[in-house]
């Protein structure tokens, strides 16, 4: 029986916990410019925190039970996810017509794309089964603060795109604006937007990127191995570029070369036919190995 991501995941880490992220900002993630999100609190905790004159958190009251809880606690017994969690990703998807799953994050849009998305009846990241799952996150900190005290440093963590902001004296660039709007798309009609100033999570996160050295001896769980054969005039660089962006795309690296500058990569079958048909008009081949 193939062995699945989640399933890979599971043996090897804890079980992971889903969370949702929307395309756009599963594209921040796989570009490597999202490693921070914002989740609102829920009203009936926010309302029972204890907060110190300076605007600080410094204690929690659960109104159920009367228990009174530290912010280290807050984080350890209420917060979603806690530091060492791992997170399996729930994006939009689709299922093609072989049975596999793909990503709305692969297809681009029809205006930018020469795969309209259009070719998918799409499904919304909520109903995406774990077995679909192809990003994983380990979380690395949590904390509570308000939505307005996010820095620009942190906007930018946040994976968005800074956009021209006009302050009435001049325009530039902003990481925090872009995020504003990003939020309200969200959780406006939810009853969290920027202008209420919520508390949220602030969840920080790295991509599990064990994932993509796995040894060969794995490969009889689902994985499989292609041979990618380069042209000969391909520069260095431009094969360094192919090698991060394979990564990104969650196909796993098995060897750099074999000596004749042929580069091979693991994957799940699926994945590697996707791969090569991206790849075809680059004159860069996948085959399989005898």
């Amino acid at each position: 029986m193939k062995m699945n991501k989640y399933q890979y995941v599971c043996e090897n880490y804890k079980k992971p916990k889903p969370i949702l992220f929307n395309t756009e900002m599963v594209r921040a993630i796989l570009d490597g410019r999202k490693t921070q999100t914002r989740r609102p609190i829920d009203v009936d905790i926010s309302n029972n925190l204890d907060i110190d004159k300076d605007g600080s958190i410094y204690g929690y009251q659960c109104p159920e039970t009367g228990d009174i809880y530290n912010l280290s606690e807050i984080i350890n017994n209420i917060a979603p996810y806690q530091p060492g969690d791992i997170l399996y990703v729930r994006e939009t998807f689709s299922i093609d017509k072989e049975g596999d799953y793909v990503y709305r994050t692969n297809y681009g849009t029809t205006e930018d794309d020469s795969f309209p998305p259009t070719m998918f009846k799409w499904k919304p990241s909520i109903h995406m089964p774990k077995e679909a799952a192809r990003i994983f996150l380990r979380v690395t900190d949590v904390r509570v603060e308000r939505l307005q005290d996010i820095t620009e440093e942190d906007a930018r963590a946040e994976g968005v795109i800074a956009e021209a902001h006009d302050d009435f004296s001049h325009t530039y660039p902003s990481h925090k604006h872009a995020f504003h709007k990003l939020w309200n798309s969200i959780n406006l009609t939810r009853g969290y937007g920027w202008c209420s100033n919520p508390w949220v999570w602030v969840i920080e996160f790295e991509r599990v990127r064990e994932m993509n050295t796995i040894d060969s001896s794995d490969l009889r769980d689902g994985f499989i191995t292609r041979k990618l054969v380069v042209k000969e005039n391909v520069p260095d660089d431009e094969i360094r570029k192919m090698e991060q962006q394979l990564i990104d795309w969650g196909i796993h690296l098995a060897s750099r070369f074999d000596g004749d500058d042929n580069y091979f990569v693991v994957g799940f079958e699926n994945e590697l036919d996707l791969l090569a048909f991206h790849l075809a008009g680059l004159g860069v081949e996948l085959k399989e190995i005898n």
